[in-house]
């Protein structure tokens, strides 16, 4: 089967074993979120910006928002092409380094006296723009193996520290220009090393990368010696998969725009109310934070799975509850509001990955092309309807009605069924004792580990769930499966009960009788 594991068990997961491999990850994605908030936001680092850049603040922020859609978009189309090459460390490092280049020619366009300072810098963010937008798709190769719950908890504590670290740098911007200028420059280059180092489990960065040769020849960057990898994806339709993931996605970012905007307008005129603004938002970000923690970390304690899509309709609650309090700009408490959404609106492309196998490049390019795009319509509508004037209760109550069709939009196990295509395998005879016939008849026929792919095809089983048919279709028990694939028996026992859901099975036996008949339907090949 196409399933590469160790030779042996990795050591348990620990409290010191999760810090040591999940670390990279959270100060990965928080630079790397400094890195998007300067060029998304310039708001927030307005010092940083020449005196004729500063009224051109909206353009810059559109520029970034354009490109980093781009760039998404352009990602998920090509992912056929470009899968493998951003798994190696020469591309990491390429996009390190392109993002760094941009950031510098950024901070010396803007300090040339000269009307082709504005062309240059959008030029410059532009690209920097395109440096994150592969950057971002990264982290989602990174992201793609963990739990929810453990993504719960990293993409929290990221978010905290990427305030720290906002706070901190502009901080620098007036008594020490340079230093903030080598500091944001440098941040790309440092944030994918550590996104390859969560990407390979902690691995220095220094160590060559290795590679595993698949069941069909094909050579794979190594994603790390302590995870088993499956390399069976669902296939989709692309198209299909990007319109019903893009409606939620641009309604969302439609909603987040004007929000943002609501948040970040009053600071062009007051730049030093940003620490007032962030210790304001403390207390409201550390219920939000709690919230999210209490909504994924303690279900899946207790072997009751949360899904994003079910903790996402709550914050229309805290939208119209935020609505009471009269106009929020500047807000704190709608400031820990963005910071929630963009919690959860980050793990909801990682969800579709997870459960439906579906590649990265396709989820969060998608996703985050589609919600770059939303937000760049609202800023730029705002001001030709005057949307802006608005009572803030009005205004909240339609931010709150456009997000609630964007999660009535989100996507179902019935449209995944209707763009998933099915492939008649190859029928090869049996090469392994777990393919041998039982007759002569049966000689020819689909072999073990492609007749179980096509099952979690079928019924949309996670790359966890495949993981365990793979065992289950073998006859092995709980006890085997928990000791193989180094995971307690309570999560053993609740994927089992999930992939007889789907599968439609009530016993083991019946679900190796469906593995061992299954055949593709002729309306799906």
């Amino acid at each position: 089967p196409v399933v590469h594991r160790r030779s042996e068990p990795p050591p348990p997961r620990s409290f010191g074993s999760a810090v040591h491999l999940e670390s990279p990850l959270v100060v990965g994605l928080a630079i790397q979120l400094c890195w998007a908030a300067f060029l998304a936001a310039p708001p927030l680092f307005l010092a940083a910006y020449a005196p004729p850049l500063q009224d051109a603040c909206p353009l810059l922020t559109g520029c970034f928002l354009v490109a980093f859609a781009v760039g998404c978009l352009a990602i998920g189309a090509l992912r056929g092409m470009l899968t493998y090459h951003l798994r190696k460390k020469s591309t990491h490092f390429l996009v390190g380094s392109a993002g760094s280049a941009c950031l510098l020619g950024a901070f010396a366009a803007a300090g040339l006296a000269s009307p082709l300072s504005l062309v240059l810098t959008c030029a410059a963010t532009a690209g920097s723009a395109l440096a994150c937008a592969v950057a971002t798709l990264i982290w989602g190769e990174a992201a793609r193996r963990r739990s929810s719950a453990m993504l719960a908890a990293t993409t929290v504590l990221s978010l905290l520290l990427a305030v720290l670290l906002t706070l901190g740098l502009t901080l620098l911007i007036t008594p020490e220009p340079l230093g903030f200028a080598i500091l944001m420059s440098l941040c790309p280059l440092v944030s994918v090393i550590f996104m390859y180092k969560a990407q390979h489990d902690n691995e220095s960065y220094l160590k060559p990368q290795e590679f595993v040769v698949s069941d069909e020849g094909i050579s794979l960057a190594k994603e790390g010696s302590t995870w088993v990898e499956t390399t069976h994806e669902l296939r989709i339709s692309k198209r299909g998969f990007a319109l019903k993931l893009g409606r939620s996605a641009l309604l969302f970012g439609i909603v987040l725009g004007i929000l943002a905007s609501k948040v970040l307008g009053p600071l062009a005129d007051a730049p030093d109310g940003l620490g007032i603004l962030l210790a304001d938002a403390a207390l409201p970000f550390l219920g939000a934070a709690l919230f999210v923690l209490l909504s994924f970390v303690v279900p899946r304690s207790r072997t009751m799975p949360t899904s994003v899509r079910q903790t996402l309709p709550f914050l229309a609650v805290f939208l119209l509850l935020g609505a009471s309090l009269g106009n929020p700009a500047p807000s704190g408490a709608l400031a820990a509001l963005l910071l929630l959404a963009l919690a959860l609106l980050w793990m909801y492309p990682a969800e579709i990955t997870q459960q439906y196998r579906v590649t990265p490049m396709l989820t969060f390019g998608f996703f985050a092309g589609f919600f770059a795009l939303g937000i760049a319509a609202a800023l730029l509508a705002l001001p030709l309807v005057a949307a802006a004037t608005l009572p803030w209760p009005l205004l909240a109550g339609l931010c709150a009605c456009v997000y609630l069709i964007g999660c009535a939009a989100l996507i179902t196990d019935e449209q995944m069924r209707a763009i998933t295509i099915i492939e008649t395998p190859t029928t090869t005879p049996a090469k392994d004792e777990d393919d041998a016939p039982a007759s002569a008849s049966a000689k020819e026929r689909m072999p073990f580990h492609e007749r179980c792919q096509l099952t979690a095809d079928l019924f949309l089983l996670s790359h966890r769930e495949l993981e365990i048919l793979y065992l289950l279709a073998k006859g092995r028990n709980a006890a085997f499966i928990q000791r193989e694939l180094v995971i307690s028996e309570g999560t053993v026992r609740t994927h089992m009960r999930n992939i007889y859901r789907k599968a439609g099975v009530h016993s083991q036996q019946e679900l190796m009788d469906l593995v061992e008949g299954i055949a593709a339907p002729a309306g799906k090949r």
